[in-house]
């Protein structure tokens, strides 16, 4: 790793660092009191009033009549529509067409001139001649 590389690594980690030290705050510290009034004030806790007796306010449930729904009529029965689709084709007898030409053959990636990857790499790694 270059040197500016490293220096710029380590001025840029602890620029990160100075920030979050200037901005990091923990909740609920105590601070001084000053003059000043508090931005938001506590409330005060209020008691809590008595419920009001049960008898005066239970009342009964409304009625509210329930009529069953309305009976429908059955759908009426589908026909199935003539067939239109064409018959299948017969099925194949294992040869196959005289119109489609075989595929060209592979050639060997082990036989082929092209440079690997392990190649490739192999060559980086050499030293530089002087």
């Amino acid at each position: 790793m270059p040197n500016d590389a490293k220096l710029g690594l380590v001025v840029g980690m602890s620029l990160v660092l100075v920030i979050a030290l200037i901005f990091f705050r923990k909740e609920g510290t105590v601070q001084a009191k000053s003059d000043a009034p508090p931005a938001v004030t506590p409330k005060v806790a209020r008691p809590v009033p008595p419920p009001p007796p049960e008898s005066a306010t239970t009342l009964p449930p409304p009625t509210v009549p329930v009529t069953p729904p309305p009976q429908m009529a059955p759908p009426p029965p589908v026909e199935a529509p003539s067939s239109t689709v064409p018959p299948l084709p017969p099925p194949p007898t294992g040869e196959e067409p005289a119109s489609v030409p075989p595929l060209p053959p592979v050639p060997s990636v082990m036989n082929s001139r092209r440079p690997t990857i392990l190649t490739v790499f192999r060559k980086a790694m050499e030293p530089l001649p002087k």
